[in-house]
């Protein structure tokens, strides 16, 4: 569920929650997930002040989301990389 118009950040669907609360994040993610974490967070809130319908909010966050995963997977590829470079 979302957060209704007017109240303040946006809540994350309880399902991302119990996903995301059993994950430990790599330090050299962290800065990635923060700076997403926020801009998700601050186009719901423009979206919602602008009376954007619910239903295009979702869509907005699903490309939003599609973006997000490929900086994800270079990120984690680079991760791995520099946990298999020799010492």
């Amino acid at each position: 569920m979302t957060a209704p118009l007017g109240s303040g950040a946006p809540e994350f669907p309880p399902e991302f929650m119990e996903v995301a609360a059993g994950l430990t994040v790599p330090a050299a993610l962290q800065p990635s997930i923060e700076r997403h974490r926020a801009h998700l967070a601050q186009l719901i809130l423009s979206l919602r002040a602008a009376f954007v319908p619910e239903a295009q909010i979702e869509a907005s966050i699903r490309t939003l989301s599609a973006s997000y995963r490929a900086e994800l997977i270079q990120v984690l590829k680079s991760l791995m990389k520099d946990d298999h470079a020799p010492d």
